[in-house]
């Protein structure tokens, strides 16, 4: 005696209740829809806005898979809710994300889940220095140079300021806020790594305030590089105050 079968069908709306025609709509079994592999069934939404996918087999678990556009809604017999996009204020408590697309996993802002485990932890941080005394920089003060993670003054000598990254990563994303400036050149601001220079840089113009970036350049950091900011004012008159320097890591 052959299995029981099932008729799956539903009817596909909008917000103000109108009948949604030609939507396609995909029939999958679970485990393949998680190895983002072929659907079983494919069909689309009649001019009533329904689709149906007779006699499947009741034995197995299905996932129905409607496409409006860019979006995706789905129908999970296991109970679980799938989303095109998830949009939070608070907190998201799970136990598994699995994925449906490429084999390089799922990246959710901090992290890398891949197969319903996290493979891979990204640990974004935020190094910053705030100028708490509004210390203001000429160019006869030399090159000065500022501890990351602190509101310690400017230093004229590198090795002080210089910390130590635990881990592999990436330095990127340099940001910088100026609050005064009157100077009569360029001032440049320059991530350093081990004494040398990365290519993460900018420059900021004579008499010239607000937020500037860099946000092209990235630096590969090893467990054990030492890691500080250069700042640096052109020859001339005037002087700057640079009130915020942060720069991402991870």
């Amino acid at each position: 005696m052959g299995n029981a079968v099932v008729t799956l069908a539903g009817k596909v709306i909008n917000q103000a209740g109108s009948d949604k025609v030609g939507l396609t709509v995909q029939l999958y079994e679970a485990a393949t829809w998680e190895a983002a592999g072929a659907a079983t069934a494919s069909t689309t939404t009649d001019a009533d806005g329904k689709w149906a996918f007779a006699n499947q087999d009741i034995t197995k678990t299905w996932l129905i898979c409607v496409t409006d556009g860019t979006k995706k809604y789905l129908i999970d017999a296991r109970n679980k809710v799938q989303l095109t996009e998830l949009d939070l204020i608070t907190d998201l408590a799970v136990n598994t994300i699995y994925e449906h697309t490429a084999a390089a996993g799922v990246t959710i802002d901090g992290m890398l889940i891949k197969d319903g485990d996290v493979s891979t932890v990204i640990f974004r941080t935020l190094l910053t220095w705030s100028n708490v005394g509004s210390t203001a920089l000429a160019n006869a003060d030399g090159a000065k140079y500022v501890l990351l993670n602190s509101d310690y003054g400017l230093v004229g000598t590198e090795g002080t300021t210089q910390i130590m990254s635990t881990r592999a990563g990436t330095l990127k994303r340099l940001y910088v806020r100026v609050t005064s400036n009157d100077t009569a050149g360029a001032t440049t601001i320059t991530v350093r790594k081990n004494l040398a220079d990365t290519a993460i840089t900018l420059s900021i113009a004579a008499a010239t305030t607000g937020i500037f970036s860099d946000t092209t350049h990235t630096a590969a950091v090893v467990a054990g590089d030492l890691i500080c900011v250069l700042l640096s004012v052109a020859a001339g008159a005037g002087t700057i105050t640079i009130k915020q320097i942060s720069l991402e890591f991870d």
